[in-house]
């Protein structure tokens, strides 16, 4: 019998320059300090569903034709406009290996993700839809411009409160309720469903905790060679000037992009804590409720 497991799907608003997200997706040669939880050897398994030729671009170029193909409105658009939703879909960890185990299971689970982008984000609106194999879990990245139907850059609209991207999650969890994945945490689940989830979230938290102290370790590394290439330069300017210029240089760009990396980690990191503390208050009520269940068959039994 199939595994039940939770439906997972995730979505956050974007702006500015994406670089670091592109080469995370895309997996770029060279910059694989953008996924280093990502096994080299089963890289080739990943698939970059090419939906239209915004997604043969590189991704912030893709976003930036996009947004001016697709935008009709009149006013130039501010310089911290939302200019791009970050999609995320994926299980629990042991149905969704499951599920890739199928080969029909795995193009049905796909094409009910990019249907569900459609109906609800217009697939015109679509700059990347990546699937990868090479993590834990297998996932789907999609990147979309929010772009209204009538021609607006409007995420507000789009997207909603808190209280839409709940009903957008139940929608989803709907959508694939057929390949034994259900809503996510909610108040209905027991006890015992509870408890796995947590394993999966202190999981995921643990590995994203494991990066930030690799992450913290190499910038460390980066900054005693440049500490030391400084220390050099005194001697060496009369000589090799612009050699020692260019290392320095290409160590301060290094550190710069790990800080930014790992900074956006902890953000994450900081969110699944906050989550967490949320989910276990949610965790002892059904708990409680159990209990008080428990108490009221026992007392119709007497």
């Amino acid at each position: 019998m199939a595994n039940i497991g939770f439906a997972f799907y995730h979505i956050e608003k974007g702006k500015g320059k994406c670089y670091n997200l592109g080469h995370h997706i895309d997996r770029t040669p060279g910059k694989e300090y953008t996924y280093q939880f990502a096994d080299p050897t089963k890289q080739s398994n990943n698939k970059n569903i090419i939906v239209n030729d915004y997604c043969k671009m590189p991704l912030n170029k893709a976003i930036n034709q996009a947004i001016k193909d697709r935008y009709k409105g009149g006013k130039k658009l501010r310089s911290d406009a939302i200019k791009y939703l970050k999609h995320s879909f994926t299980g629990t960890n042991k149905r969704m290996h499951e599920i890739f185990e199928n080969k029909n299971l795995r193009i049905e689970w796909a094409q009910a993700c990019l249907n569900f982008i459609d109906e609800e984000f217009e697939i015109d609106n679509i700059v990347r839809f990546a699937i990868h194999l090479d993590e834990k879990t297998p996932h789907i990245h999609c990147i979309t411009v929010p772009i209204t139907y009538d021609g607006r850059l409007s995420a507000k609209d789009i997207v909603g409160n808190i209280k839409n991207i709940k009903n957008l999650q139940t929608r989803y969890a709907e959508k694939v309720e057929r390949f034994g994945l259900k809503r996510g945490v909610n108040p209905q689940l027991s006890h015992s469903e509870l408890i796995e989830w947590h394993k999966d979230v202190r999981e995921e938290l643990k590995a994203r905790e494991e990066k930030r102290d690799a992450l913290d370790a190499e910038i460390s590394n980066l900054r005693a060679k440049l500490s030391s290439l400084t220390a050099k330069k005194v001697l060496t300017d009369v000589f090799l000037p612009k050699k020692k210029d260019k290392q320095i240089n290409e160590l301060l760009e290094k550190i710069a992009e790990l800080e930014r990396t790992n900074a956006k980690n902890q953000e994450e990191i900081l969110k699944m804590y906050k989550g967490n503390e949320n989910q276990k208050e949610l965790l002892q009520s059904v708990y409680n409720e159990n209990l008080k269940l428990k108490e009221t068959i026992q007392n119709l039994k007497l």
